[in-house]
């Protein structure tokens, strides 16, 4: 079984193309099916998190720089939702260069 199914996700992101930056926030509107949630877990490879929110209020979160756990606070139960905003950046780790020949 499922703990919790996404509702709805919204994505705000900028890029800055000359810096070869983006940054922005993922909110996700979750469903808990699971008796009680008490964290859920995102894949988020190689983004810089810089803030996370439960509902508005600020969370503790563990990152590994693959996936990051988001504590809820507090037990959401079956049927419950709630929103997790995910406030992050990312920047080129390394660049390939090609060279056409003539």
């Amino acid at each position: 079984d499922v703990p919790v199914t996404a509702r709805h996700l919204r994505l705000e992101l900028h890029l800055d193309l000359a810096g070869e930056r983006a940054w922005g926030a993922t909110t996700h509107s979750l469903l808990a099916h699971a008796a009680e949630v008490h964290e859920v877990t995102f894949d988020a490879i190689g983004l810089d998190i810089s803030r996370v929110t439960v509902d508005g209020r600020r969370a503790e979160h563990a990152y590994d720089g693959r996936k990051v756990t988001v504590s809820l606070r507090r037990p959401h139960l079956r049927g419950k939702g709630c929103t997790v905003r995910l406030e992050h950046s990312v920047t080129p780790r390394r660049r390939a260069v090609l060279y056409q020949s003539r």
